[in-house]
Order: C-alpha cells, then structure tokens, then sequence
C-alpha cells in the first residue's frame, strides 16, 4: 500500500520535511542518523552514489564536465551543484553526521555559500537559484547547522523577491523566466524550494503557498476558459503563459510539472479543481510510455503516480522506469555509473552529469517507497 500523502515530501526531494532517513544502501554506506529506519539491504538496481562523488571537481562544485579539474565556469555549474547534493542529501548522507559522503556534501554547500551574492542570491538561472536554494534549506532540515542557516534563509528569500506582480491577474504573484513569460517547469522548481525552506523552518507557510496557489490556478485558467468539474473531461496545462497580451498566450504542456506543484502545494484549497481535472490524464498514461518523458517529466511523473495513482500503478511505472534506466546506464568510461545526456524538452537543458543526477534522484523515489514497504 502507498504511504499517505504526507509521506512523500521526503520521497520526492530528501528526508527532512518529514524526518524520515534511510536509504536503500548498504550497512558500509549508512547514512545520516536523523531518524528511526535504516535500510540495509543492496537495491536491485545499480544505485551508486560514489559515480557522482567520482564527478566532483576539486572545489567542491559539479559541472557537465565528469574530468575537468577547473574551477569556475564551467558548464551548467550551478544547477549540477545543487542537484548532486540533492541525490546525495536524497539519500541520506548530510554535512555533518559520520558518513562515508559527509565531504562530498560539506564540500558542495562550501562552494554554493562560497558563490552566494551579497543579496543572497546565486549565479545561473532562475531555476539554477531554486536548486541551489533548495539544497541549502535541505541540507539544513536535515542537520540544524547552524553555519549554513544564513545562507540558507537568505537564499529563499533573496527567491522569493524574484517574483513580480502580473498586472492582468488580481494579486498573483510568480517567477517569470527571462523572455517575461512565466514557465511551469520553473515555477514548480521554485515551489519545491520554497516547500524545502518551509520544511526547514526558514519560510513561514502563510501566504506563500496560496500565492503560488493562485499562480498554478491563474495558469490552468489560460488554457481552461470554463474548468472542469471533477469527472469531466481532462484538461490541459500549459508549459508557458505569456502575460503581457490579453488574453493571455498560453503554449506547449507540461501536465507532470503542473502535478508536482500540486503535491507540494497541497494544503491550498485553491487547487482542487485542477488536480480534479488532471488527475484523470495522468492515470490514462500508458505506465510503460516513456518514449514522449524528457528525464526530468519522468523524476516529475514518479511523484505524481506516487500521490495520485493507485498502488498497481505506481508499481508499474517503477518497474518500467528502473528497467529503462538500468538499461540505459554506462558502464564503462569516465561516466561509468550514470547516463548519456538526455535532452529535455524543457528546461532546465540538460547534459550527462545533470542528467545523471536526475536519475538518481528518480530512483531514490521507488528506493524511498521500499523503505516504507520492505519485502
């Protein structure tokens, strides 16, 4: 049986918004002691954190670059940081309890504080920020240190003032990507980096989350003039909506991005409707459709089919998804453990290393619901 609804904040991200640890590694790798199960047993699919701790430059930072031992700019830096100290806090290992990766994860957060602007922000993209943002409040959860609760806190909100009002809707504030439109694949990285700081208890709850509440909902009105009623139809989510016209342009889809800020955005009444009409295209998916899943929709969808689809389907989707991904992986070569580059369909672009660490983060989801259900 699927875990509760609450349970999968730390299926989706890490351990700490829900104080679960435990990963499925073995007894050499235990990881952070921060709660009460700990499993023991090898997976079944090749699950090796050390391919990514193999991929760490010299400075403590990740990049694209799997060989390089430069230090600075070096591509997709930023996001590759953040993301491999999320697959590693994902698992369990932290900065500050005895652990085979506690370096590996004190060198990384050294780096992204190391780099943090005066405003609290940080080099890259707006979603670079929300990793990197994400990997501090998490690392923070996770471990109460106290010497990266600054960083931290002004992190999330040096993010938070990211946001603008949009003049054609009535106090919807959101995350607008360069070009001026706002993209929902950004966003939903932003709301789970504002759920890691809420879990962190660097963020108070209120009113954030109707906020983006109200954006999500704002979102799914661009492209559902007269929404659905539970029951009805499935409607469509848009991957892009551009403000400045009135009506507003709405393009592309991204049903599994719409559904992942759903799940951290559940306690808002405002979104009921919508999870309500696109639950249903959701479990109409074929559980072994990957074909049209760009790496990160498949992270996205493992969370979604873990909150809304029933257990039969879930486990269907992991064992289709674990099959691909163990078939997919390199054994051999400087990638040796993780996977070629998998280029999405939408952002954040993506290269081998990224990818790789999407990857991981993707198993950790089933790893984390054997955890709760050990044969």
């Amino acid at each position: 049986m699927i875990p509760p609804a609450s349970s999968l904040l730390h299926l989706a991200i890490g351990l700490t918004l829900s104080g679960l640890a435990g990963s499925a590694c073995v007894a050499a790798d235990t990881p952070s002691a921060g709660g009460s199960t700990t499993v023991t047993t090898a997976a079944k699919h090749i699950y090796d954190l050390t391919a990514i701790a193999r991929w760490q430059h010299a400075d403590g930072s990740w990049s694209e670059s799997v060989t390089s031992a430069a230090n600075d700019e070096l591509p997709n830096q930023n996001f590759c940081t953040g993301m491999g100290l999320l697959a590693f806090i994902g698992a369990g290992y932290d900065q500050v309890t005895p652990n085979i990766h506690r370096q590996t994860v004190l060198s990384g957060l050294t780096w992204i504080i190391a780099h943090q602007h005066a405003d609290g922000s940080f080099p890259g993209s707006l979603i670079d920020n929300a990793v990197q943002s994400m990997a501090l409040s998490e690392a923070y959860a996770m471990t109460d240190d106290p010497n990266i609760r600054d960083a931290a806190y002004r992190g999330i909100q040096a993010l938070l003032a990211r946001r603008v009002m949009i003049p054609a809707l009535q106090k919807v504030r959101a995350w607008p990507d360069a070009d001026g439109r706002f993209s929902t694949r950004a966003n939903t990285f932003c709301i789970m980096a504002v759920k890691s700081a809420i879990g962190a208890q660097l963020l108070a709850e209120e009113p954030v989350i109707e906020e983006c509440a109200a954006w999500l909902v704002a979102s799914w009105h661009a492209t559902t003039a007269q929404p659905s009623a539970p029951g009805a139809q499935p409607s469509a989510f848009p991957a892009y909506v551009d403000y400045a016209h009135g009506p507003a342009i709405a393009t592309g889809s991204d049903l599994h991005g719409a559904l992942t800020s759903t799940i951290f955005l559940s306690k808002s009444a405002l979104i009921k409707p919508l999870v309500a009409s696109l639950v249903p295209q959701l479990l109409s998916e074929k559980t072994d459709a990957e074909a049209h899943l760009d790496v990160t929709d498949r992270w996205f969808r493992s969370f979604d089919l873990f909150e809304y689809g029933s257990t039969e389907q879930f486990l269907a989707w992991g064992a289709a998804c674990k099959q691909s991904l163990a078939a997919q992986q390199v054994h051999e070569g400087p990638l040796k453990g993780g996977w070629e580059t998998q280029s999405p369909s939408l952002a954040p672009a993506l290269g081998a290393t990224s990818s790789s660490m999407v990857s991981v983060l993707t198993l950790e989801v089933f790893y984390r619901y054997d955890a709760f259900n050990p044969k």
